[in-house]
């Protein structure tokens, strides 16, 4: 079995509910570190945008921190 998820809908979800938190608590929270690890996700992503789809996953399986 494979977990596909979407990281658009997720960091949504984070992001909504990082709003209700003051702006001068918000680095403090769970929610921003989380935010910055959605973040690192999508800064890696931007640099397989030329590969193929297998060596994507070959990357992935790699480097990913978060198996």
């Amino acid at each position: 079995m494979k977990i596909a998820g979407c990281w658009v809908h997720y960091r949504r979800k984070f992001h909504e509910a990082l709003e209700v938190i003051p702006k001068d608590l918000r680095k403090q929270s769970v929610l921003y570190l989380i935010m910055n690890q959605i973040r690192a996700i999508y800064r890696e992503e931007r640099k397989l945008s030329g590969l193929s789809s297998d060596e994507r996953t070959a990357h992935r399986l790699l480097h990913n921190k978060f198996r």
